[in-house]
């Protein structure tokens, strides 16, 4: 005949029951906390992005000088915009805010995130000169790529 099992003491078996559910709190704990920081960390990236944005914008003369002069209505679009040094600067500053605008289309940056660039976009968009040079540059991409299909066949 075997020997009865013994049975631990109640407060020892309450003490194992305890401990996966004491262990599954801090868990889900952590989890929160990493999530909360996860959080923290992604806003800052984004921060940090259109700061470094706004610095660089802020701190470079072509950039600068072209946005005031469209700011204060002294860009003009016209025959001799093409190949000048306006135009340089305005094509840099485009892709400068082109640059922005990929990483916000992509879902890198929140609207909110991009909400003290606003202005800026605006102010360039609404300028009729730097509309009539984006429409230009519409057209000549769409007759390169009708030219490129036409030369590839």
């Amino acid at each position: 005949m075997q020997p009865s099992p013994s049975f631990l003491p109640l407060s020892l078996q309450l003490t194992f029951a305890l401990i996966p559910t004491i262990s599954a709190v801090f868990a889900a704990i952590g989890l929160i906390l990493n999530v909360m920081q996860s959080r923290r960390t992604n806003r800052q990236a984004r921060a940090t992005v259109v700061s470094k944005f706004l610095s660089d914008f802020a701190n470079d003369e072509d950039m600068q000088g072209i946005f005031y002069a469209i700011e204060y209505s002294k860009f003009y679009y016209d025959d001799d915009f093409h190949d000048s040094e306006n135009e340089r600067k305005l094509d840099k500053t485009l892709i400068h805010f082109t640059n922005l605008a990929l990483a916000w289309k992509f879902g890198l940056l929140e609207d909110r995130d991009i909400f003290p660039v606003q202005y800026f976009v605006r102010r360039l968009l609404r300028d009729e000169g730097v509309t009539a040079y984006l429409r230009f540059i519409d057209n000549l991409l769409d007759h390169t790529v009708e030219l490129h299909l036409i030369m590839s066949h």
